[in-house]
């Protein structure tokens, strides 16, 4: 599965973060990529927000790679964060 500019922000949070989990591993897939833009906003203000990804499974590994709002809102830290 690719996911890709989920932008989790207030309009899009926790609750349709989870509910986009529970889609994608209901599919029992193998790899997981999520392919930037997973937020909108700082670490401070959406980590609640992205929190539900690390229940993302995939018999191969879930891997994200960073898009344009990651380098808006603070780079490091939210590289940090993906790991």
């Amino acid at each position: 599965i690719q996911l890709t500019d989920l932008h989790l922000s207030r309009l899009f949070g926790a609750r349709w973060a989870r509910g986009v989990v529970a889609r994608a591993n209901a599919q029992e897939v193998d790899l997981i990529v999520i392919t930037g833009d997973l937020m909108d906003g700082t670490l401070k203000a959406r980590k609640d927000d992205v929190e539900p990804l690390r229940s993302l499974r995939a018999a191969d590994g879930v891997f994200v790679i960073p898009g344009n709002h990651e380098y808006y809102f603070g780079y490091e830290c939210w590289m940090e964060k993906y790991q």
